[in-house]
């Protein structure tokens, strides 16, 4: 009985110490996938649950929105900073959120193709992007910080202090979400509004 006790506890240690060691090493297997690939959230929103996104994002920082799809821009940023999402959603699907806090000059490039002036430096600014959602069509969106993906030679500001105010939003957005849901094993999110579309959208098509 006594042997069977021991022999239990040893493999229970060893269980535990393999458990551990896989533990380490998925933790450093993703750790390095984020600082590779950047990091991102799934997620669905509204046009009501967007407005909850600005406000809390006024509250965390002074902030710029960036609206990369313009009719004409002239080689200045203020050619590009707008103070909501468009209801256009095709044509403006996506948005920049511009950290201000965190120092970067706009450099200009001129654009053959589109006879315009485009943002050369936007891989190394401080910058996360904002993809728009859409229920009714299961278009998902989502927040992304590129992070060193976008620029191999590393970044300009403070990584640690953008990261942390970073994980600050993505805690308050899983936090705000209604419902979440997995879409290809990633968890997706969706806030109050498009929970609510998506309960009323799935109950028709019972």
């Amino acid at each position: 009985m006594r042997a069977l006790l021991l022999d239990n506890r040893i493999a229970i240690y060893n269980l535990s110490t393999y458990l551990r060691h896989l533990f380490d090493y998925v933790l450093e297997i993703t750790t390095q996938n984020e600082v590779n690939m950047g990091r991102q959230l799934a997620l669905f929103l509204t046009s009501k649950d967007e407005y909850l996104l600005l406000d809390y994002l006024a509250s965390i920082g002074n902030i710029e929105i960036l609206a990369p799809a313009i009719e004409d821009s002239k080689g200045k940023i203020e050619d590009y900073i707008t103070s909501s999402f468009s209801t256009n959603y095709y044509r403006h699907w996506m948005y920049w959120i511009w950290n201000k806090r965190f120092e970067w000059k706009p450099e200009f490039s001129w654009s053959v193709f589109r006879s315009q002036y485009y943002l050369a430096n936007i891989n190394n600014a401080p910058f996360i992007e904002f993809r728009r959602s859409n229920v009714q069509e299961n278009k998902v969106g989502r927040i992304y910080w590129s992070k060193y993906f976008s620029a191999p030679n590393g970044l300009d500001y403070d990584v640690e202090k953008f990261s942390k105010w970073y994980d600050t939003l993505m805690r308050w957005m899983i936090k705000t979400a209604a419902g979440k849901i997995k879409y290809s094993n990633l968890n997706t999110y969706y806030f109050p509004g498009a929970w609510k579309e998506y309960n009323e959208q799935t109950f028709k098509d019972m």
